[in-house]
C-alpha cells in the first residue's frame, strides 16, 4: 500500500485499494474515534442518597464512524461511481430484491486507525459545480459505516 494516500478501502475480504486511485475519493475529513464506547452502566439511584450504586462491568458498544470524501467531476460521472460504489456494498441476492450488506474495512492512514463496519448511508454534504478550476466540480459526502463489533477499531500503520 502506497503512504501517499490517505484512505484506503477493503470490502469483504477482497483487495485492499487507494481509494483515491481505485474509486476517485479523497479523504477530507473522518472520525477521531480511537476507542470504541462503552455500554451504559447498570445503575441503582436512591432518592435518599446523592450518589448512586453501579455494577462496574460494562461491554464495549457498537458505534458509528463516519469519513468525509471528495469526488471530483461533473455531476453524471460523479454521481454515477458514488452509486456504483454504494451499490459494490450491497449485491442483491440473486431471486429477490433483497441487499446483503458487506463488510467494509477503512484503513485511516491519515488518523492511523483501522475499522471493519458496514455502511450505514452516504448522505451527501453537496455538489459544488465552481469549486475547483482544474475539475469541472466536486461532490462531497459523508460514508457512515456502523461498527457492529467494536473489537474492530484497532491502531493501523502502513
Amino acid at each position: 500500500m502506497s503512504r501517499t494516500c490517505k484512505i484506503h478501502i477493503q470490502i469483504n475480504s477482497g483487495t485492499i485499494y487507494d481509494a483515491e486511485t481505485h474509486y476517485g475519493f479523497y479523504l477530507m475529513e473522518s472520525d477521531d474515534t480511537v476507542t470504541a464506547p462503552v455500554k451504559e452502566y447498570e445503575t441503582q439511584e436512591y432518592p435518599e442518597a446523592a450518589s448512586a450504586e453501579i455494577y462496574p462491568f460494562t461491554t464495549l458498544t457498537p458505534f458509528d464512524y463516519t469519513c468525509s470524501l471528495l469526488a471530483f467531476g461533473d455531476l453524471i460521472t460523479v454521481n454515477s461511481s458514488v452509486q456504483a460504489f454504494f451499490n459494490s456494498l450491497f449485491p442483491i441476492v440473486a431471486g429477490t430484491d433483497v441487499r446483503q450488506a458487506l463488510p467494509i474495512t477503512i484503513y485511516n492512514e491519515w488518523k492511523g486507525m483501522k475499522v471493519t463496519g458496514y455502511v450505514k448511508s452516504n448522505p451527501a454534504k453537496g455538489y459544488y459545480p465552481t469549486l475547483v478550476e482544474a475539475e469541472k466540480g466536486a461532490y462531497l459526502f459523508d460514508l457512515v459505516l456502523y461498527i457492529a463489533d467494536p473489537r474492530t477499531l484497532l491502531p493501523y500503520n502502513a
